[in-house]
């Protein structure tokens, strides 16, 4: 047991080291595990996602239109035509995602995205495209679905060798143009399970949707319920510990609840 709380709390400096934070005291094991979930779905929106949609704007786009998205958004990384349809990023040699549009703009209606990798265990970059936890599958797919106006459904799918999934709905401001989203606007709902470090679960809800504001980090609004699951690993059955943590965003804060007890943690960004 005490190795898995090392784990999450190795996670969690890694996850706000670029923050201070006012403490609190009775919920500090509430917030670890809040951090864990918050690296992981960060990774996965800044480091697969954001990108994706950027490399939407670069197919359709002109040579000096590809060029200037390149050098602004993913200056160590290039995209590279494969096939019909079939796009990859690439660090020099090495390709880390394969993008199939189906012939399809994100903004277009019946627009159906398929973002795959294979053999992500063997992918080292400074740039860390691969998010931690999808490090651990050989192979991994991601579907990005337009399913109304400036409305995204994207779900993850591991199952069949690692077991973290996803169901995310992502919104757009009316007016917002897709490739600035990640600077912009943007809210986040659904829910999912990350799983890491082999018998660890984290299992979360999404019980009010997330707002992202400016350059409040990491959300302005919303809710987020999760439960951590620690397995046996000898019997790789019998959960011997589950943690429940519900965190509320706002604003400049977060409102951490553990076992019936709420703390407020404020963040505050270094100049």
């Amino acid at each position: 047991m005490k190795k898995y709380i090392i784990i999450i709390i190795a996670i969690t400096l890694v996850c706000v080291g670029c923050y201070r934070e006012k403490r609190g005291k009775l919920t500090q094991r509430g917030k670890e595990i809040h951090d864990s979930w918050l690296m992981y779905s960060q990774e996965m929106i800044e480091k697969t996602i954001v990108p994706v949609f950027q490399m939407d704007a670069w197919i359709g786009g002109n040579d000096s239109i590809r060029r200037i998205i390149e050098d602004n958004y993913f200056p160590y990384l290039r995209v590279r035509e494969e096939a019909t349809n079939e796009f990859a990023f690439y660090d020099g040699a090495q390709k880390i995602l394969t993008v199939n549009t189906n012939g399809y703009a994100l903004a277009d209606n019946g627009a159906s995205w398929l973002v795959s990798i294979n053999n992500a265990r063997t992918y080292e970059s400074d740039y860390g495209q691969i998010p931690m936890f999808l490090a651990y599958p050989s192979q991994w797919r991601l579907f990005i679905s337009k399913t109304g106006n400036q409305q995204w459904n994207i779900s993850l799918d591991t199952t069949r060798s690692m077991g973290s999934k996803c169901d995310w709905k992502l919104g757009l401001p009316a007016n917002d143009t897709i490739v600035y989203f990640s600077q912009q606007e943007f809210s986040l709902a659904g829910n999912g399970t990350f799983k890491y470090a082999g018998d660890v679960y984290l299992r979360y809800h999404i019980d009010e949707t997330l707002q992202h504001q400016g350059n409040l980090y990491p959300w302005n609004r919303g809710v987020v319920s999760m439960i951590a699951r620690f397995i046996d690993p000898e019997t790789n059955e019998i959960p011997i510990d589950d943690i429940h943590v519900k965190a509320e965003y706002i604003g400049d804060g977060i409102k951490i609840t553990y076992r019936n007890i709420t703390e407020t943690w404020e963040f505050e960004k270094r100049h």
